[in-house]
């Protein structure tokens, strides 16, 4: 059976159907939905089961965290002598 939607008064003349539901409504009814563009369903005053709350796992990842060191010690060259060979150190004394 047709339903009359009396638009006097209305920002618009529009009638539209709402993506989700399927129900016949005023165009001033109808939003965006908050994970779909171009997705016009109903307010959430009118039908709070239609519109979505906008969903943050579908923004783009944050960057990461820049980790700095409290201090740094300048590189020093200790891996091998120009002979080739590792330093050596002079062995431990027993006192």
């Amino acid at each position: 059976m047709p339903k009359f939607l009396n638009t006097i008064g209305e920002p618009t003349l529009g009638i539209a159907i709402c993506s989700r539901c399927q129900t016949k409504r005023k165009l001033a009814d109808l939003v965006d939905d908050g994970n779909i563009r171009n997705f016009k369903v109903c307010r959430k005053e009118l039908s709070p089961g239609c519109w979505d709350n906008f969903d943050p796992f579908r923004l783009p990842a944050p960057p990461p965290d820049r980790m700095q060191l409290p201090f740094v010690r300048p590189d020093v060259d200790v891996a091998f002598l120009p002979d080739g060979l590792p330093p050596l150190l002079p062995p431990l004394q027993d006192e």
